[in-house]
């Protein structure tokens, strides 16, 4: 549970980061330093619960990321790509791809098909899990928290 919960510190800071550097407004930071917290905590919890099974939960954390976006972005008032594309950062597979170009320039074509496709595992989970939560967004949350308004 310590690596789990670190993991998501380190999450959250490096979603924070992230927009700071792509010029969130000052008003949106926490919400994306919270989406970040969010979907690195499902991850590693996941990955911890499956063994390791990436696609499962990237989905989920991708699924949860969506969601949680949606609401802040109806909550906020602000387009949900506010709070996503920074939410999703830390789900981002970016240490499979450097193995890979590693591997490529070193002629290892075994670990370049390995880390290469579980990059693609990756980010087709991530895909996966935004769709479902944009097809959630659009079937539940559109139908009850607009009409509240």
């Amino acid at each position: 549970m310590k690596e789990i919960l670190l993991a998501t510190a380190a999450g959250m800071v490096g979603t924070f980061a992230f927009a700071v550097i792509y010029h969130v407004k000052g008003r949106h930071l926490l919400y994306t330093f919270l989406g970040g917290g969010v979907t690195t905590f499902i991850l590693m919890l996941l990955l911890t619960l499956t063994d390791g099974h990436a696609l499962l939960s990237n989905i989920a954390a991708a699924f949860a990321g969506g969601v949680y976006c949606m609401v802040c972005a109806y909550c906020r008032k602000a387009p949900s790509t506010v709070f996503l594309i920074p939410t999703l950062f830390p789900l981002v597979p970016g240490r499979n791809l450097y193995f890979s170009m590693i591997a490529l320039v070193r002629h290892s074509r075994a670990q370049f098909v390995d880390n290469f496709a579980a990059a693609v595992e990756i980010s087709f989970g991530i895909a996966v899990g935004v769709l479902l939560s944009s097809l959630f967004d659009v079937f539940v949350l559109q139908r009850y928290l607009v009409r509240r308004r």
